[in-house]
């Protein structure tokens, strides 16, 4: 508190009061309370009054995004300073800590998808890795046996998947490199062997039984029509023409003309 003496000066002295109030200003030693918007403990804005604090700190998490930790907080502070309040300022400081917060969530989320995605393909890749060479036998298929066609990097695109796509996937996409050499499932007769729209280059092998196979969006083709093939043929190579995002081999299997899934039997 202050303290105050009291003294009797001349009736010859003059007292002015401009002079009186600026003696006592320049003795007094004021200090006043603001608040300090922080985040993780530290300081970045300070405002004259805690409305407009807890309004600041509302305006920056109205749109945080939902995963992102933004630990922001509010701290009374004392200082002899005078008119120290920065309210844009202080805007624009919490605003960055927040974008930079949200570009590293966002960086942390994508790596772990991707990650995610490796993992998923290392798993389709070993699988595919219990037998990778063209020709080998893994199964059968109304009384004959049937082998890969091509070895497969991994499956991209499974049997019946719509994604994308106005109907059902009708066959079973291996992703593999271009030039890949892709051989029958089995011995059989081309039927077809060209271009036929979404296929892109096709091959058609009829099997006897009923049993037809489909290799499309091939690179190059082999063989021509009439021609027999056994499961050792090469009759072309895997590549992305027609409607095709990348090179695979589109493996459709058909029954009585029905489409069946190749992974049950084959993968």
């Amino acid at each position: 508190m202050p303290e105050f003496e009291f003294k009797l000066i001349s009736r010859a002295n003059k007292a002015e009061e401009a002079r009186i109030i600026s003696d006592i200003e320049d003795t007094i030693i004021s200090t006043y309370r603001y608040y300090a918007i922080t985040i993780d403990g530290e300081t970045k804005g300070v405002v004259n009054s805690i409305e407009t604090a807890n309004t600041v700190i509302d305006e920056v998490k109205s749109d945080l995004l939902e995963g992102v930790e933004l630990n922001i907080g509010m701290v009374e502070i004392f200082t002899t300073d005078k008119n120290i309040e920065n309210i844009d300022e202080t805007k624009n400081v919490l605003n960055g800590v927040k974008l930079a917060k949200t570009d590293a969530y966002k960086k942390e989320q994508e790596e772990k998808r991707k990650a995610a995605e490796e993992a998923k393909r290392k798993k389709a890749a070993a699988r595919l890795a219990q037998t990778t060479t063209p020709g080998a036998v893994t199964g059968s298929l109304n009384g004959m046996s049937i082998s890969r066609p091509v070895s497969a990097i991994m499956i991209s695109s499974r049997f019946g998947s719509s994604g994308s796509r106005r109907s059902g996937h009708t066959g079973l996409d291996l992703a593999c490199n271009t030039g890949a050499p892709i051989t029958p499932i089995s011995a059989g007769t081309v039927t077809f062997a060209g271009y036929k729209g979404s296929y892109g280059n096709l091959i058609i092998i009829d099997h006897g039984n009923g049993v037809q196979s489909y290799y499309a969006h091939c690179n190059s083709i082999n063989v021509g029509v009439g021609q027999s093939v056994s499961t050792g043929t090469v009759i072309g190579g895997v590549g992305s023409t027609g409607n095709s995002t990348g090179p695979h081999l589109h493996l459709e299997i058909r029954v009585n003309g029905t489409p069946i899934n190749p992974e049950g039997y084959l993968y």
